[in-house]
């Protein structure tokens, strides 16, 4: 489901419970570790990996958690209650993680902080997360009764308070359904990857964002991008 880069390993999440642990060396997966019910997406802080038990294909109550494993014996040591179905897990630059909970999709999409000694509290609402320095980005798409896009919003919060810096950070366009938001961290631009909000079947769409704001590019990609990733060697 998802994957990470730590310490000289690569980090995968598997919808069966586990986590396994591929050598770079070896190119070979060499421990997998059990996490609970259907593991997503995956962040390190601090000596751990934490990752997010969503409630997956069946509802599993048991999705509500974030478990976290330490990356020096690769064994899970606890995990961390959220709330019903959280889905995706990002750190900041202040020791902070920040969680995606949707719950069972019936109301708001929450966005839990995790604070440094673990504790848990509602941060904010909205769909996709990002963060750059003291701010987290959170984009929120509305739709109106028909489900056509009515608005993809973005609006930054400082990580440490709480509260809001700016809104409608950027023009994000309806005629996009976004399913990834990510920050450079070598500039501070912001990029946006979705399908079409008419055709979840046609290609999808990559914005690169400048750090102010301003669109700079538009790529084509193809279907469903869902992750932005940067490669700097």
């Amino acid at each position: 489901r998802d994957l990470i880069a730590a310490d000289g390993n690569v980090y995968v999440s598997n919808y069966n419970g586990y986590v396994s642990r591929i050598d770079t060396a070896q190119l070979a997966v060499d421990a997998r570790c059990p996490v609970g019910v259907y593991p997503e997406q995956m962040a390190v802080r601090d000596g751990y990996l934490y990752v997010v038990n969503s409630f997956g294909l069946t509802s599993d109550p048991q999705g509500s958690k974030v478990s976290k494993i330490s990356l020096a014996n690769f064994e899970m040591e606890e995990q961390i209650e959220v709330g019903l179905n959280p889905t995706k897990i990002i750190a900041d630059s202040r020791g902070n993680l920040f969680v995606i909970q949707p719950g069972d999709y019936t109301g708001a999409t929450l966005i839990k902080k995790i604070d440094s000694t673990d504790q848990v509290t509602t941060f904010a609402e909205g769909n996709l997360i990002a963060t750059y320095g003291d701010a987290l980005y959170v984009a929120t798409t509305t739709y109106n009764p028909d489900y056509t896009i009515a608005s993809n919003d973005v609006t930054s919060y400082d990580v440490l308070t709480g509260d809001t810096l700016a809104t409608h950070v950027l023009d994000i366009p309806t005629a996009c359904n976004p399913q990834c938001f990510t920050v450079d961290p070598s500039d501070g631009s912001f990029f946006v990857a979705g399908y079409p909000a008419s055709d979840f079947t046609g290609n999808g769409m990559v914005y690169h964002f400048a750090s102010d704001g301003q669109l700079k590019a538009t790529y084509t990609a193809g279907l469903n991008p869902i992750a932005v990733v940067f490669d700097r060697d």
